[in-house]
């Protein structure tokens, strides 16, 4: 009896059976093993297959755990090995082999269509997901930022091979220097000397007109 009460609750752990079908099975073995007498329903029955159900629900938790942690582990996986595969590209291949590379394996464009003059739109087929796409894709190959009203002029695969060489070299090249008016710096401002001078003049003017007009009834 104990057995097929075990094989009942393993059932019941895989999910073959319900609650309610594990209870009545539970229950028609003792009937059976008491002489088809009904046995008396244990007051813990109820509770082994709570129980029980405890058990399964925790199982099912830590299964949904470890598939969370794989799930983690092969993503970043998978982002050490695109970084390796970009870095032995970066090593190895023209910019152009690279701007290809990506038309045929990120963007999924037709490789006997791809040539400097084949158009993106016309002759790739880059719809209005094609094109972002391919600019994400260039932005994550050459590790730089590329404006999206900037990525809408370029029309063919050779001017989007021309304009991350130019990007690539004003990279390289490092930022432009300063000219000689950003060196200077502001015009230094008036100190207050002079402008106490420059409003002095005005006064004193203006006291010596008054000494003149007081002056004049007394003569």
């Amino acid at each position: 009896m104990h057995e097929e009460i075990a094989r009942i609750l393993g059932m019941l752990e895989e999910g073959k059976v319900s609650a309610e079908e594990a209870e009545r099975l539970i229950v028609a073995v003792r009937e059976r093993e008491s002489g088809g007498r009904r046995a008396p329903r244990r007051p813990d029955a109820a509770r082994e297959i709570q129980e029980a159900l405890r058990c399964v629900a925790k199982g099912i938790r830590q299964v949904a755990r470890q598939q969370r942690r794989f799930a983690m582990w092969r993503f970043y996986e998978y982002l050490r090995w695109q970084e390796k595969q970009r870095r032995e590209r970066e090593a190895g291949m023209s910019v152009g082999e690279r701007v290809r590379f990506l038309l045929r394996e990120r963007v999924f464009a037709d490789p006997e269509a791809i040539g400097s003059e084949a158009r993106l739109v016309e002759d790739l087929r880059l719809g209005p997901l094609g094109r972002p796409l391919l600019r994400v894709s260039l932005e994550n190959e050459f590790h730089m930022p590329i404006a999206d009203t900037s990525f809408r002029e370029l029309a063919t695969v050779g001017d989007v091979e021309r304009y991350v060489a130019e990007r690539l070299v004003q990279a390289a090249a490092g930022p432009a220097p300063a000219s000689e008016e950003e060196d200077e710096g502001p015009a230094p401002e008036l100190g207050a000397e002079s402008g106490e001078k420059r409003r002095g003049k005005p006064v004193r003017k203006s006291e010596e007109a008054a000494d003149e007009g007081e002056a004049a009834p007394e003569a």
